[in-house]
């Protein structure tokens, strides 16, 4: 079982937070995306970002930056967990986000079911098919 329960442990998916107080509003963080970390943010979105140069180097690493709110934290967690490969990603009433296998889902499920908020399923296409016609919605 993977958690994330914090803006740092998205470092390891290329989401690296620098600060809040490059956001004109006091609102936003500004945060550094290795090419990994631009790929699951444009998966979350659903679209390809132009995104500003990086601010720092992260290690050679970074290539872009972007603002992403404090209420992006679990939105972003669930879609570096299926990027990571997890098969089931729980959103924890903490705020924390776990991703498991499903054998550790079914394991596990019953147990922590009262700290449970929402179960995503992570193997699912990211879009459906519509029946009738064919089309990707």
């Amino acid at each position: 079982m993977q958690a994330i329960r914090c803006w740092r442990d998205l470092e390891p998916f290329g989401v690296d937070l620098l600060t809040a107080e490059s956001c004109g509003y006091m609102f936003r963080y500004l945060c550094d995306l290795t090419e990994r970390g631009q790929r699951i943010i444009e998966a979350l979105f659903d679209c390809k970002l132009e995104c500003h140069e990086n601010w720092n180097s992260g290690g050679g690493k970074s290539v872009a930056s972007i603002m992403l709110t404090p209420d992006m934290f679990a939105s972003l967690a669930v879609f570096c967990l299926i990027d990571d490969g997890c098969e089931f990603i729980w959103i924890m009433q903490d705020t924390s986000v776990k991703g498991m296998s499903r054998a550790e889902h079914a394991q596990s499920r019953e147990a922590y079911a009262p700290h449970i908020k929402r179960i995503i399923v992570g193997r699912n296409p990211p879009r459906h098919v519509h029946q009738m016609s064919g089309r990707t919605t």
